[in-house]
């Protein structure tokens, strides 16, 4: 039996840490903070090369719903699937299970309608579900497509959830991290086709390890990430895994039966009339608890693996890891390690004037920006608002939006 493959991008987020240039409507995701397109763009063409562009579902809200088709215009509006209200990722994740679950249950009854198959052989047809945030930036675009093309056999042959684990290249204590056992699962050989980094790599076979996944670990502080760095069994958490719906509803049942016995109901309604009322839809969502699928899921579940994954990742998670990944692209770089970006550049050049200053990502709107000897300072303008800060503290940046709503500046926001 083959199974479907579908893709599943998580774009509901806020992307506090990017204000002034993310807000409500505009979040990260939906911003070209590193290119020329969005990151969610950027995302659903990458899956666009393996998987059918209408097995290509984004889960968000329903205020973000008609941005994402304003970004992605291929994506059809039924492959949008909006959470009524916010519950973290497990419950999102759980109703798009269901959703794309009755989206493939619908096609094979059209195929099936003047045939004998057995509405039993519908049913037992699987999909596996390719699950990816929509918000990061891979630099080895075809070896990460290769990884994920392994992981989908993998899950598709076994009853298991397979997670991606970057290679750690420093102590980050942002990020969660995964407990690997350094037994192989499996391994598959593969080469880099990124013409750049083959080069770089000398065109050398590397394989795809999958590794026993031991414990999901939260943010560490400065002193676990080091030795968590030092002893090699240790791989950032991306937020990224593959897995057959039917074994995800399986491990929701056993260890968050409150969100699986929600789910049931939505399916049910689902089964006998393919729609759900939005009223009925919030009312039985909002009963779920909000949690994120690592508390609820992956922490709990014994059957995970993970992929030793080096692909270039970035999670794009702060002003200062925009600057240091556009550092290394030299994209925009100036004398000094100064980034600057100027909206209206093509108007009469860059209006910034930097004098005796150093390592500052600066981005113009409107106004002409100057400064002088001060480094590794963020300055990002926006029409309404400017927002200056050190690029060690750009993750606190999200204490800013926190102080505004707190003032009721919603104009703001």
């Amino acid at each position: 039996m083959k199974s479907n493959i579908a893709g599943l991008i998580l774009a509901g987020g806020k992307g506090t840490r990017f204000w002034p240039k993310s807000r409500k409507i505009t979040p990260k995701q939906l911003l070209p903070i590193v290119g020329k397109n969005a990151l969610i763009k950027d995302c659903f063409e990458l899956l666009a090369k393996f998987i059918d562009k209408h097995s290509l579902f984004v889960s968000t809200n329903r205020v973000l719903e008609k941005q994402v088709k304003k970004v992605i215009p291929e994506i059809k509006y039924s492959n949008i699937i909006s959470e009524p209200v916010g519950r973290n990722t497990a419950p999102a994740i759980g109703l798009s299970a269901i959703i794309i679950r009755n989206h493939f249950r619908s096609m094979k009854k059209c195929f099936y309608k003047n045939t004998p198959e057995s509405s039993k052989e519908i049913e037992q047809n699987d999909t596996v579900l390719v699950v990816l945030p929509g918000d990061y930036y891979i630099e080895d675009k075809s070896k990460f497509i290769t990884i994920l093309k392994e992981a989908v056999k993998y899950a598709e042959r076994n009853d298991e959830i397979v997670t991606l684990g970057i290679k750690p290249t420093y102590p980050e204590t942002g990020y969660g991290y995964i407990k690997i056992n350094k037994t192989k699962v499996q391994s598959q050989k593969l080469k880099s086709k990124d013409k750049l980094l083959a080069v770089e790599n000398s065109r050398k076979e590397t394989p795809v390890e999958f590794f026993k996944v031991e414990s999901f670990t939260e943010k560490p502080d400065e002193k676990k990430a080091q030795l968590f760095l030092k002893t090699g069994n240790y791989l950032w958490n991306a937020g990224m895994f593959i897995v057959k719906i039917s074994t995800f509803l399986s491990e929701l049942k056993k260890h968050s039966p409150e969100i699986y016995n929600n789910l049931l109901i939505i399916d049910s309604e689902l089964k006998e009339k393919s729609f759900i009322e939005d009223e009925k839809l919030e009312k039985i969502f909002s009963t779920m608890p909000n949690i994120s699928l690592d508390y609820a899921v992956m922490e709990k579940a014994k059957n995970v693996v993970t992929i030793f994954t080096d692909v270039g990742w970035c999670d794009v998670g702060s002003w200062k890891a925009v600057y240091d990944l556009k550092v290394k692209k030299k994209q925009n770089l100036e004398i000094g390690n100064n980034i600057i970006e100027d909206s209206k550049e093509k108007r009469g050049g860059k209006k910034c004037i930097l004098i005796n200053s150093k390592d500052c990502f600066i981005q113009r709107k409107d106004k002409l920006i100057a400064v002088v000897g001060v480094k590794d300072l963020v300055i990002i303008e926006e029409k309404d608002a400017i927002l200056i800060c050190d690029k060690d503290s750009s993750q606190d940046v999200k204490k800013v939006v926190e102080a505004i709503e707190s003032k009721g500046w919603n104009k703001y926001l």
